[in-house]
């Protein structure tokens, strides 16, 4: 029996248990804590709405500015209540569905378009590549923010429109990476081979060249999770983003600015679920980053042999 039909017939589960990437994230607290995290805000955000969606939105202005960490109203009003009376851990928990839906549409939107455009204008070159980096350049220069503010000040705030604004400033982030990639890799010895060998323009950009440009796109793409919650939270803030019946972290952070003094809870507890899923993404991207460094990888295993060794 050779080695790779052994190694097949191991059962999924157990290869990724014993696989070197699982030892590095078992020897990495952060990327853990980071990892919890979001697998629970994301859990919260799908399955949450489904049961709290009336009870996030139902109005009791005697529970005005109802204090936190009480249970005298119940669990729902342990984060205590905003200006309209509404708990302020179900509107949380509605938040996070519209937070992490913007994000996700939007982060795969722009990586998606921009890894396609990206490995294309890279690997042909020529006037596509000059008008398409022209472009990018145009994006660019001008502020994702101040881009975003005029266009959704123009047209209705609503989750699409967001969406689409935010993810057409976000494209030239991973065009310019993509083809930055795709022009170092189509110079190697393996795809000179490939041409040589008589494949095609087609098979060698989508089998040989995207294939090693996905990596960073995908690192890339989970440093820019933390970086679009912020902006959608920052437009909807100064209020350009969403509109209520719909809810997000940002939201709830203007609604409470007005009265920060008196009640610090409705602005403080979405501004700190803010910051620690962004920080959490920021995280587990640094992670994901140094799991594809060769020279990151070396450097951790090495450290507990020379321990075994003394």
């Amino acid at each position: 029996m050779t080695i790779a039909t052994r190694s097949s017939q191991i059962p999924p589960l157990k290869r990724i248990f014993n696989s070197p990437k699982w030892e590095m994230f078992l020897g990495s607290p952060l990327a853990i804590a980071s990892f919890v995290w979001l697998l629970f805000v994301t859990f919260v955000a799908v399955i949450g709405p489904i049961f709290v969606s009336e009870q996030a939105n139902h109005q009791d202005l005697l529970l005005r500015f109802y204090p936190p960490f009480t249970l005298d109203e119940g669990v729902s009003y342990v984060l205590g209540g905003d200006s309209l009376g509404r708990p302020i851990l179900l509107q949380l928990i509605v938040g996070a569905r519209t937070s992490l839906i913007i994000a996700a549409f939007v982060v795969g939107m722009s990586a998606l378009l921009g890894y396609a455009i990206g490995l294309y204008s890279g690997y042909f070159g020529g006037w596509i590549d000059n008008i398409l980096l022209r472009l990018a350049d145009i994006l660019h220069t001008v502020p994702s923010m101040l881009l975003a503010l005029v266009v959704l000040f123009v047209l209705d705030p609503s989750i699409t429109n967001l969406i689409v604004v935010l993810g057409i400033t976000r494209i030239p982030v991973y065009l310019r990476t993509a083809r930055a990639q795709t022009l170092e890799v189509r110079e190697r010895v393996f795809i000179e081979v490939a041409r040589a060998a008589g494949a095609s323009h087609w098979r060698i950009m989508t089998r040989d060249v995207a294939p090693m440009v996905f990596p960073t796109i995908r690192t890339l793409a989970m440093l820019e999770v933390a970086t679009v919650i912020l902006q959608a939270a920052s437009l909807t803030f100064l209020g350009i983003g969403l509109q209520r019946p719909d809810v997000d972290w940002g939201m709830m952070v203007a609604d409470g600015r007005e009265y920060l003094r008196s009640a610090w809870f409705v602005t403080v507890f979405p501004g700190i679920i803010i910051v620690l899923t962004a920080l959490a993404a920021n995280l587990f991207s640094n992670w994901l980053r140094a799991v594809e460094d060769p020279a990151q990888s070396i450097h951790f295993f090495s450290k507990p042999r020379r321990q075994k060794a003394e």
